[in-house]
């Protein structure tokens, strides 16, 4: 995969696997301190709305774009059994977003934190169709 180089990571070539694993822990964080504020301002929307429009660029975008590579690495049946938890991962922080934009912290916390458990789903069908070095 090709990371973005935000968020002050160097722009470039990066293993899939070490993407994904970045992208987990940030969406991860992102749900864990929404679902930690029971009473959010106007500023605390407007700064998840900008961490996960930069997560979904930095983060995301990356390894959507690396897909073709992805089916050469693992073949078919192993690039569907990733895209597909990482597809709803993407679909449930794109939630996330609209979730911020209508002033719905609930909706937006559990979004986050559907997405990271996707993302983390992606993770484990990576693990079992990376073949061993």
């Amino acid at each position: 995969a090709e990371n973005a180089g935000g968020g002050g990571a160097p722009a470039g070539p990066v293993d899939f696997g070490v993407l994904l694993e970045s992208a987990l822990g940030a969406v991860a964080a992102l749900g864990e301190e929404m679902g930690g504020n029971d009473a959010p301002s106007e500023a605390d929307f407007d700064a998840a709305q900008k961490r996960v429009e930069e997560l979904q660029i930095e983060k995301l975008q990356p390894l959507v774009d690396a897909r073709e590579r992805l089916v050469v690495r693992l073949g078919m049946a192993g690039f569907a059994a990733v895209f597909g938890p990482l597809s709803a991962g993407e679909r449930n922080l794109n939630r996330t977003w609209s979730a911020l934009v209508d002033r719905h912290w609930p909706e937006a916390s559990s979004s986050a934190a559907t997405s990271a458990a996707f993302l983390g789903e992606a993770q484990t069908e990576l693990e079992k169709h990376t073949p061993a070095a």
